[in-house]
């Protein structure tokens, strides 16, 4: 009795091949004639059978049926539905001996599979430009698991997708998924695709980093697109900047050598200048350091022989000068008496004073040439301004030309 039962068991199984065979044969015929809607009706009864959840052969024929249909009705469903099976196909024919892989794939010549890596990159392209970016970096992912297949299974030469990686990594920025941008990007800068159309993704990476507060990433990037974008080197210098260390000494120090290996770089120097600048006047301990100030007027300086009709550089030197003036000012309030050492002391530092208002002289003229030719001045502009007006105007009674203080008294007055 349990042989008869086995033998009987055995026939319904053999039975029940024929039948699915029979059914996949009904399916085949309706994809060879193109009748995608009656072939998807037999393989969704086919697929509704649990044992054919892992039938290689089945699920081919719905990665074809599918996706022909969701081509014709544009979903983006059974698109996506006609992918999975695709995937769930070649990774179960992995198991399969080397020459007898994926034989329904090489019959069409995998017309399916690039079809579909195709589709998704076209769909990708077509959102990108409508703007829909999470749209597009979805299409954009699935063409590149596409390629992927397609690559190892030798079906392509190239070693990866050059345009469906950099759409990927555009379309993730502009989706605010900036981490996804980044694994894109990075896929772009360490396959050393050196094209300047590229330059903003390493942009991207340095100050993804930084805002991560990950310096020593920013700086690999930085090094990076300094060997590759040479020709950038006025950006990767604003950079570098960013890099320099919070101690003064060492930062100054650093600048100093920036400024001197990049001559010609005149925002460079500017921005050197207006730290030294800054920090002068920031306490009297730094304003009263010789070395700090001859540092900074050397800073200076340079700022006006790159452009001496900088407005900047003209206003920061004559400020910088006129506080020489408080000092001086200072220590002759501090001189008590007549005796002849005090008169000689008064004499000394009236001198002093002299030589500084001739020092400050031509760049407060500079000052009020560069402000008076303007139309319009912004607020901090105006602001500026009238500080070298008084300071011409205190320059003349200095000289005692009272008529010519009295000009630039009244220039202030009039400046609304």
């Amino acid at each position: 009795m349990r042989k008869l039962l086995l033998f009987v068991g055995l026939a319904l199984a053999v039975q029940s091949f024929g039948q699915k065979a029979e059914k996949l044969d009904d399916v085949k015929e309706k994809v060879q004639k193109g009748k995608y809607d009656e072939a998807k009706e037999k393989l969704d009864k086919v697929l509704a059978d649990p044992q054919n959840a892992n039938n290689a052969d089945a699920l081919f024929y719905k990665a074809v049926v599918y996706h022909n249909l969701g081509k014709q009705k544009s979903d983006s469903v059974m698109m996506q539905a006609s992918f999975d099976a695709m995937k769930a196909y070649v990774d179960l024919e992995k198991s399969k001996p080397e020459g007898q892989r994926m034989l329904l794939s090489t019959l069409e010549n995998h017309k399916t599979l690039v079809d579909i890596y195709q589709s998704f990159f076209q769909k990708g392209v077509q959102n990108f430009q409508s703007t829909s970016y999470e749209n597009a970096l979805r299409n954009f992912e699935n063409a590149l698991d596409a390629f992927t297949i397609l690559q190892k299974n030798g079906l392509v030469n190239a070693k990866f997708d050059t345009t469906s990686t950099l759409y990927a990594g555009y379309a993730a920025q502009n989706s605010k998924a900036y981490d996804k941008a980044a694994k894109y990007y990075d896929v772009i800068i360490n396959n050393n695709i050196v094209d300047t159309n590229y330059v903003g993704l390493y942009r991207f990476m340095i100050n993804a980093n930084l805002e991560k507060k990950d310096t020593a990433t920013a700086k690999k990037y930085l090094e990076v697109s300094q060997q590759r974008f040479p020709m950038y080197s006025d950006v990767w210098l604003d950079y570098q900047t960013l890099f320099l260390p919070a101690d003064k000494q060492k930062r100054f120090a650093e600048y100093q050598s920036l400024v001197k290996a990049n001559p010609k770089n005149e925002t460079l120097a500017m921005n050197y200048a207006i730290e030294l600048y800054n920090y002068v006047r920031s306490s009297d301990a730094a304003e009263n350091d010789s070395t700090l100030r001859l540092q900074t007027e050397s800073a200076l300086r340079n700022v006006l022989q790159m452009d001496p009709s900088s407005s900047t550089g003209n206003l920061l030197i004559s400020q910088f000068y006129w506080t020489e003036l408080y000092q001086l000012q200072s220590a002759l309030d501090a001189v008590r008496g007549t005796t002849p050492a005090a008169t000689a002391k008064k004499k000394e530092l009236n001198a002093k004073m002299d030589a500084v208002f001739d020092k400050v002289f031509p760049y407060l003229t500079k000052s009020y040439e560069l402000y008076s030719a303007q139309t319009t001045l912004k607020p901090q502009d105006k602001a500026n301004y009238r500080i070298v007006l008084g300071q011409l105007s205190d320059y003349y009674n200095r000289k005692k030309q009272p008529a010519k203080a009295a000009e630039y008294q009244a220039k202030t007055k009039a400046l609304q």
